[in-house]
């Protein structure tokens, strides 16, 4: 079974109430016809974001929710007025209040807890000790939680320890999942990459793992700064043949905290962290700002499925002749991609980079 469960709030010390909209506030309702250019513009966002993050940290694993950072976003448009609501761009709801001022060890304990009870405690401590102080005025929450179990599963008894290649100079042993199956599978000229779809249940989710040539020692960082909307859209959308794979994946979990206010402010939403920021849709109180932000990950990859609470030469392969089984050997760095096609939405991307980081 596939679960995914998204949960969003805006907790303030101000009060509010289903009057702190304007009436005429129209610009900022979603019709149908507009759907597709937000999705776009969603999906234009968390490649800049992932490439923003892949500078911040570019010998480390990655692992992030763009669609959890995005939706916190969405939090902040409808409470922004002015240039920090043409900043953001976005839409809100409001869900929740909180005196932050009166019990800001209670309030921490409270967004902790709901957190934790989101992602199914696979986000623990989510707010740091004295994260929230008497001086906190406002916090964009945002938790989301995914459980998918792999389409065609491995079998755990063919799990073995073998060589992961960290660099030219540097390896180390870890669990491989082995599998050969029926796959969608491509060489991507373009992102420099061979391509492999692992679907979850019910077909609406995938995994996509972007693989670079072995020797190309920047192929990470390549295919990044490759990936576009239009590209990554044609991954999900062109018919990959499906052909017969053998695959080999590691098995991992994998916790990450990312410098995630280096990055809103590299990506021109900055702001929201200094004292023009403008809240007046929400609040008359102009001294209103955000002083951080945080933003941590977990995913589980294993011969069930996922559990994830927030990748020599290059030829295209076109032919649609019977052919000897394909081989992808995912045993070196590569990018990792978890899409929804209904919402044409990122759930969760990263770089597995090093096993024992």
């Amino acid at each position: 079974m596939l679960k995914i469960g998204v949960l969003i709030f805006l907790i303030s010390s101000t009060l509010v109430n289903s009057q702190c909209f304007y009436k005429d506030d129209s610009s900022k309702k979603l019709s149908p016809e507009s759907r597709m250019s937000l999705y776009r513009g969603q999906l234009e966002f968390t490649l800049h974001l992932f490439n923003e993050i892949n500078k911040m940290v570019p010998d480390d694993n990655i692992f992030f929710s763009p669609f959890s950072v995005y939706h916190s976003l969405l939090l902040g448009y409808f409470a922004a007025g002015g240039q920090t609501e043409q900043s953001l761009k976005r839409s809100l709801k409001i869900a929740d209040t909180m005196n932050f001022q009166g019990q800001p060890g209670e309030s921490r304990d409270y967004i902790n807890d709901w957190v934790s009870r989101v992602t199914k405690n696979n986000i623990k401590d989510f707010l740091p000790p004295y994260a929230i102080s008497q001086v906190t005025r406002m916090v964009l929450a945002n938790a989301a939680y995914f459980k998918g179990l792999w389409a065609s599963k491995f079998l755990p008894e063919r799990t073995k320890k073998e060589p992961f290649f960290v660099s030219e100079s540097r390896q180390t042993l870890t669990h491989f999942m082995k599998q050969k199956g029926t796959f969608h599978y491509m060489v991507n000229d373009d992102l420099g990459a061979q391509i492999l779809e692992l679907p979850y249940k019910g077909n609406d989710i995938s995994m996509y793992i972007f693989l670079p040539p072995y020797s190309m020692k920047e192929g990470v960082t390549n295919i990044i700064a490759n990936l576009t909307p239009e590209r990554l859209a044609a991954v999900v959308e062109e018919s990959f043949m499906g052909r017969e794979v053998v695959v080999e994946i590691p098995k991992f979990t994998m916790e990450r905290s990312l410098p995630i206010k280096g990055v809103l402010q590299a990506l021109g939403v900055g702001d929201l962290f200094n004292s023009s920021a403008d809240f007046s849709t929400l609040t008359d109180d102009r001294g209103i700002l955000f002083d951080d932000a945080i933003h941590k990950a977990k995913i589980q990859i294993d011969e069930e499925g996922t559990v994830a609470a927030a990748a020599t030469a290059i030829f295209g392969f076109r032919s649609s002749r019977p052919a000897e089984p394909s081989v992808f050997i995912a045993n070196f760095p590569f990018v990792y991609v978890i899409y929804e096609r209904p919402t044409n939405s990122v759930l969760f991307m990263g770089v597995y980079r090093d096993p024992k980081k």
